[in-house]
This record gives structure tokens, sequence and C-alpha cells, in this order.
């Protein structure tokens, strides 16, 4: 299951700026947390340009998925102060439990290339593994939710 970072970019300057690629760095990693959680489907929402982040190799090449749901091993779009554009960050790992920040290569107008971090209000953001953890789905009554049914760790894209 990975974790969902939605970013929403503009320029702050008259001028676009072009954002050529994500990328991240791992700050820490440890066995994954043991325990439950419940998880909900939001299938609900409408598809926007995707980073893939694999957590568990720390060099590993970043995938984009376009809103058309085209993959593609590059990134370049632009933002300008009036049109925003929303990037979602999806991190995951299959084996630790990671603290990690995200980088966004940027090139101005005149060709100036920049990095912007990131991160969790100046912490680093932290996923973890499913792979210690029981999955515990919601069992729904006439009052809302009523109780729970322990199933083996999966999840199921919508």
């Amino acid at each position: 299951s990975p974790q969902i970072v939605r970013l929403s970019l503009r320029a702050t300057s008259r001028a676009p700026v072009r954002v050529e690629g994500v990328g991240y760095t791992v700050v820490s990693d440890a066995r994954p947390l043991r325990g439950w959680y419940t998880a909900l489907p939001g299938c609900m929402i409408e598809p926007v340009r995707r980073a893939k982040l694999n957590l568990d190799k720390r060099r590993a090449a970043v995938r984009y998925v376009g809103a058309d749901k085209h993959s593609s091993r590059t990134l370049g779009f632009e933002v300008t102060r009036s049109a925003p554009q929303v990037i979602e960050l999806q991190a995951a790992t299959r084996r630790h439990r990671v603290a990690w920040t995200a980088s966004l290569a940027l090139r101005d107008a005149d060709g100036n290339a920049s990095t912007v971090t990131v991160d969790d209000d100046g912490k680093p953001f932290r996923v973890t593994s499913a792979r210690s953890s029981s999955y515990y789905s919601p069992v729904y009554g006439q009052s809302g939710i009523i109780g729970y049914n322990r199933v083996r760790p999966h999840f199921n894209d919508c």
C-alpha cells in the first residue's frame, strides 16, 4: 500500500517553470511496524499524474504514470503562477519501515536548474510495509461499521 503525497505546484514568478523529475532520499529504514490497520479504498478520486517511488531500492528509477494511465521513465511539464499542476507521489516499500524525503528537479525559463526538497514540514515522510501487519476489513451494518473481519495482508487496486 503506497503512501500518497499529492502536491499542487505553481510558479512563484511570472515565467513558467518546468518540472523535469522527482527524486527521493531514504533517510532511514528499519523493520516494518507490527500491528493492524484498516485501509479504505480511495477509488473515486480524479486521476492525476503520478510518480511511483520504490523505497526498497535506494537508486531505483522513478516511474511516471500520466492521468491517461500511460507509463514513462521521463517527466516534463510546466507550471505557471496562474495554472498550477498536480502530481501525486506514491512511495512504497515491501520490506521496511522507511523515513524519506522527495526532491523536484526544476528548470526556469532561462534554463537554470534547481532542486526543491519536499518533506513533512521539516521532517521526513514515513511509510511502513504491510508485511508484519494484519489487515482488517470493516463490516458494515445498518448503523455503520459494526465490526472487522481479519484477512491476509494485501491490497487490491481499484
